[in-house]
């Protein structure tokens, strides 16, 4: 491995040059950087990521933060997002945000490890408290999803409209019994709970609520089997996410219901999942390719571009009915 220094002297150029070079920073001719770069990948060099930051100010790393970063549709965020920083040698961290958070005024703490920005996903009303003690005045930050941030640059998920989309074609058969799966502490300002909230007092129809310690398979696997011998089967259940809704799914088999005949049944993500059961599920697919690379574009501008306005965009999930939800 040779250090910065030895290789100058190996191609006959000043480790200033070199290190211009490898940080596009500084006065230094297309020509010769081109060949400092063709010449380093000539003798397998790689510059250290941290002597790079040193030099740069900069770690080229990124973190992602997610309520939950195991569930299916944040790991399809971070691959996307990854595709994307990969293009700019970028690297990204990921982590769930509430191993971030300070039991002490639940403020968050940022990674011990520098990064040049942060995404978060769906964070939000996590990192509230902290964005209004400046974090987003001293970090390069884009808030993204349903939950997002109006004091940072973000990419909004516009779900409200779609989730009113959803729950008029649930009832539109004429169902009675419909219900939404939530999770225990789902906020009262959240799009699916405002859209279920609407469209059933516009259909004056009685709310019904099945409410789980968490939106994991396993939780609404047993929820639901639970919920149905106390209260028996609605016709028709809207989940808050896929993880939920493929839960429920399992559990309502385990109790002999056919989903599409006996109970409809909708998700909220779009993972790939919800196409592969004998019942395909219908969901609500979110715009996950074009939030991430707007993302980017708005957390890579304000890193190179601190003092740019605030970076704002919102895009729109659909609705895909499947099977799990006919109405004939």
């Amino acid at each position: 491995m040779l250090t910065i220094k030895e290789f100058a002297r190996e191609i006959g150029v000043s480790r200033a040059t070199v290190s211009y070079a490898i940080s596009g920073r500084g006065r230094i001719n297309p020509e010769t950087r081109e060949m400092i770069l063709r010449r380093m990948d000539e003798l397998g060099c790689r510059p250290s990521r941290v002597a790079r930051a040193l030099v740069t100010g900069r770690t080229r790393t990124i973190a992602l933060f997610a309520p939950n970063a195991e569930a299916a549709h944040y790991v399809h965020v971070a691959q996307h997002l990854r595709e994307y920083l990969r293009q700019d040698d970028y690297d990204v961290m990921v982590g769930r945000i509430m191993d971030y958070i300070e039991p002490v005024g639940n403020s968050f703490s940022p990674p011990e490890w520098p990064v040049d920005g942060l995404f978060l996903a769906d964070c939000a009303v996590s990192v509230g408290n902290s964005m209004q003690f400046g974090l987003a005045e001293s970090m390069n930050i884009v808030t993204m999803g349903i939950h997002y941030m109006e004091s940072t640059d973000y990419v909004a998920v516009d779900l409200l409209p779609v989730a009113r989309e959803v729950l008029q074609h649930l009832i539109s058969p004429g169902r009675r019994r419909v219900a939404l799966m939530l999770y225990e502490n789902a906020i009262s300002h959240d799009p699916r709970r405002q859209a279920y909230a609407e469209v059933m007092a516009e259909a004056g129809l009685e709310p019904e609520l099945i409410v789980l310690p968490g939106l994991t398979r396993s939780f609404a696997r047993s929820g639901i089997r639970q919920y149905v011998t106390d209260h028996g089967c609605p016709e028709a259940i809207f989940c808050y996410n896929d993880e939920g809704a493929i839960g429920a799914y399992r559990g309502l088999h385990d109790l002999g219901i056919r989903i599409g005949d006996d109970v409809a049944l909708v998700g909220c993500d779009g993972i790939e999942d919800t196409e592969y059961f004998d019942t395909p599920i219908s969901t609500i697919v979110m715009p996950v390719e074009k939030m991430c690379e707007t993302a980017w574009e708005f957390l890579s501008g304000r890193i190179n571009d601190p003092s740019r306005s605030l970076q704002r965009a919102v895009v729109t999930p659909r609705f895909v009915a499947r099977e799990s939800s006919r109405t004939d």
